[in-house]
């Protein structure tokens, strides 16, 4: 029963039930009909975005954690084909092109690799081969994390913890014809600690990238030190959408947008990311305080309805 706008927060519980609190009651995952999403699968298990639209990698691997976490024991083939066919458009730096046409010979539709493509794939790799208790995909999950830390690794703070150097970083979101756009994405920095925490589960710690050898672990831990350093704004309660606050971001050749806006998205996958970092490789509860709060005002701003945003200007 959705509450009383105005009513008052009881008390702050945590975060995992702050996720659906005070918001109509959803149906189970099990109920939930995949007719649409399939149709969108082509014949040759190429993901599409929407109907007579590109194949594209982001999509694709939100398509295969739906499908694995609905019903894992009778959609594992036909996640396992989907995989294997992006696995087969991997580029040779790890990473995928934004864009696919899905039909011929599947080339891109243009020169633009994105940082969120790579970790939806990588995460949807890792918790196939986790559930399967396999290997299947490792290589290529090695492989796109590399892609993420040599090309896109945004370095903003360094410091000493004892004698071992650490450091701070976030993701820049995107390579436009060999460019590196100067700009991130809270919600992509969520995604990439989500794959990573998930390889890191699938595959055992230690874990290198492929081919140059860098620890996941360190990696994901600079990345969530950069998302609740430089993109938690306390004063305001939420994770601002973009970095820095009212850069553009090139969202098709020659069009360029500004993203001041609070998505209510970003609030949940910043703070599930931090929260499975916690639960995980990190400490039980750092970021719990900060995660509510997020949510509280994510679930307050849209009425309980997540998909809105609120203008959060510059």
């Amino acid at each position: 029963m959705v509450k009383e706008f105005k009513e008052k927060f009881p008390s702050r519980e945590p975060t995992d039930v702050s996720l659906a609190r005070f918001t109509s009651e959803k149906s189970a995952v099990t109920q939930i009909s995949l007719t649409y999403m399939k149709r969108l699968i082509t014949p040759s298990y190429l993901t599409l975005a929407s109907p007579g639209g590109m194949a594209v990698p982001y999509e694709g691997g939100y398509a295969c954690l739906a499908l694995m976490e609905r019903d894992w024991v009778n959609e594992k083939t036909l996640v396992q084909n989907i995989l294997n066919k992006w696995a087969s458009l991997q580029n040779a730096d790890g990473s995928w092109y934004q864009q696919y046409y899905p039909w011929g010979a599947n080339s891109r539709y243009e020169d633009r690799k994105v940082d969120s493509g790579a970790a939806l794939l990588a995460w949807s790799m890792a918790d196939y081969d986790a559930r399967n208790a396999s290997t299947t995909f490792k290589t290529y999950v090695q492989k796109a994390i590399d892609f993420l830390y040599t090309y896109l690794r945004w370095e903003l703070a360094s410091y000493y913890e004892g004698a071992t150097l650490r450091y701070k970083c976030i993701l820049k979101n995107q390579i436009i014809n060999g460019v590196v756009e100067q700009i991130a994405f809270a919600a992509d920095v969520a995604e990439a600690i989500l794959a990573m925490v998930r390889a890191l589960q699938a595959y055992g710690d230690p874990l290198l990238t492929v081919p140059n050898n860098k620890d996941v672990k360190t990696f994901c831990r600079e990345l969530v030190e950069g998302l609740d350093t430089y993109l938690w704004v306390a004063a305001n309660e939420w994770f601002q959408t973009e970095y820095p606050l009212g850069a553009q971001s090139e969202s098709s050749p020659g069009v360029y947008i500004t993203f001041e806006q609070l998505i209510s998205y970003t609030q949940a996958l910043c703070a599930w990311a931090l929260k499975r970092w916690d639960d995980t490789y990190g400490t039980a509860g750092a970021h719990a305080d900060m995660n509510q709060k997020a949510l509280d005002r994510a679930v307050v701003g849209t009425n309980g309805r997540w998909g809105g945003f609120l203008y959060h200007g510059t």
